[in-house]
């Protein structure tokens, strides 16, 4: 049963399972490996699974005919879950599932794990949660794009990043970030050479520093301050 412990004690729904019901959810689920780059799902495909991450890093993004891309999130926290929007109707996916990293999943298809589901009204009261709180980190990206210059949106964004993937830099309080130019553009919405000119503003007011592919956070205050 060891194999599977990792999947409902990070997953806070999941934790309302019996013992019984936990049982039966190790006998249904298995993991996948994907190495760095390869996609978990396209766009239309079969959207039937829920995947929990076990190890690794997911980027899931829009893609449009042109090729641009617009990132959603990155899923890094051990036995987030992702994929729900199968639990309501089955269908296609609208986004791409790619790792970022070398990434091992967790996975159990609609079919077995709608009747968890349906027998524990504290499994479906936390499901709700799940994907209501999906919802409104939509919304807010959303609202950002349409009534936020890309500056504040980029600021806002490397706070995130900072808070979520930052490490401390060469014994001092800087923060650096491993995202690439295009990786930021993604993220905000914006292109790469629009990023780029608002992160060289960024660099001569001193509040970051930049190299090929590593973003410094010098004076993360002065970020605050443009957000606000």
């Amino acid at each position: 049963m060891e194999k599977y412990l990792w999947c409902l004690e990070t997953a806070d729904f999941l934790k309302q399972l019996t013992p019984t019901q936990t049982e039966e959810f190790s006998k249904l689920v298995h993991f996948k490996s994907y190495g760095k780059g390869e996609v978990i799902f396209l766009p239309n495909d079969l959207s039937n699974t829920i995947y929990f991450l076990n190890a690794g890093a997911v980027k899931l993004y829009y893609l449009d005919e042109s090729g641009r891309r617009f990132t959603l999130k990155i899923i890094t926290k051990k036995g987030q879950p992702f994929g729900l929007l199968s639990l309501a109707e089955e269908g296609g996916h609208q986004v791409v599932a790619q790792a970022t990293r070398d990434t091992r999943l967790c996975m159990i298809s609609r079919q077995d794990f709608m009747p968890f589901v349906k027998v524990n009204c504290l499994v479906c009261c936390s499901l709700i949660k799940v994907m209501g709180s999906e919802q409104r980190e939509i919304q807010t990206l959303l609202a950002d794009l349409v009534f936020k210059p890309v500056s504040l949106r980029l600021a806002k964004t490397l706070i995130k990043l900072s808070k979520e993937f930052g490490q401390v830099a060469d014994n001092s309080r800087h923060t650096l970030l491993r995202f690439t130019h295009q990786d930021l553009a993604d993220l905000v919405g914006a292109t790469r050479e629009g990023v780029t000119t608002i992160l060289n503003q960024f660099q001569r007011q001193k509040i970051i520093e930049k190299s090929p592919g590593k973003i410094l956070i010098l004076d993360q205050s002065r970020l605050d301050k443009l957000i606000e």
